[in-house]
């Protein structure tokens, strides 16, 4: 369940048609920013030996896009041990992005069943829309906390 690391696809259902969302792929970027938070917390230097580093170097300087299932096969391992020294997946995207994976999807997603349950065509769209995802996981993140869905899912 990594963003940004491991291949994830959100699928839902709507009104009998099944969709499925654009697979989130590793990419550069991510490693970088996980590179730099990695060295701020000293886990670079004490999880990884130095082959293990000078290799996520060159995967860095070398892939845009991790495509390779191989590639994918071998990077998993590390990056997952310098994910979870960083402090996990919200570490390296953020509050707002995490609690869009977490919170904002799955509630968009119940709220767009209901909404095509009661005959609303266009609620299909709700749970794809990154604007109406972000506007829940920003509401709950506001709310009192005993109101809070999130922290219920």
């Amino acid at each position: 369940m990594l963003s940004h690391i491991i291949t994830i696809y959100v699928t839902y259902i709507c009104g009998g048609a099944m969709f499925l969302t654009d697979p989130i792929p590793l990419r550069g970027s991510s490693l970088r920013k996980l590179r730099q938070i990695s060295i701020r917390n000293k886990s670079w230097y004490a999880l990884l030996s130095w082959e293990q580093r000078r290799f996520i170097d060159a995967v860095i300087v070398v892939v845009d896009r991790v495509r390779s299932r191989l590639l994918l096969r071998v990077l998993e391992p590390l990056v997952r041990r310098l994910l979870e020294a960083a402090g996990g997946l919200k570490a390296l995207v953020g509050s707002v992005s995490y609690g869009m994976i977490k919170v904002g999807r799955p509630m968009a997603l119940r709220m767009s069943r209901i909404a095509c349950f009661w005959g609303n065509r266009d609620a299909e769209r709700w749970a794809r829309d990154e604007g109406f995802v972000r506007y829940l996981t920003v509401v709950d993140m506001n709310n009192i906390p005993m109101f809070r869905v999130g922290d219920r899912l």
